[in-house]
């Protein structure tokens, strides 16, 4: 039987996809606005190199849609 093919976990897609937003508290903040905790918390425990990243796997899905977006719109800008 053939295995499948690892994929990338999520945490390694954020880490790359954060890296490349320019204005990060504002990210913070949209992501704050959408999930059950603070400001301080995502920035302090979520985004910590620290901390190891730990952002929770209920809410990975939700940051992936926040950083796609913010992204584009930083793209849109520059253009």
């Amino acid at each position: 039987m053939p295995v499948a093919k690892k994929e990338q976990p999520q945490i390694e897609t954020i880490k790359f996809l954060f890296a490349s937003i320019k204005d990060k508290t504002s990210l913070i903040h949209d992501i704050a606005r959408e999930v059950p905790t603070t400001f301080g918390t995502i920035r302090n425990t979520w985004f910590s190199n620290y901390r190891g990243w730990s952002i929770p796997k209920e809410h990975q899905e939700v940051v992936l849609r926040i950083l796609s977006r913010t992204l584009n719109e930083q793209n849109d800008d520059d253009n």
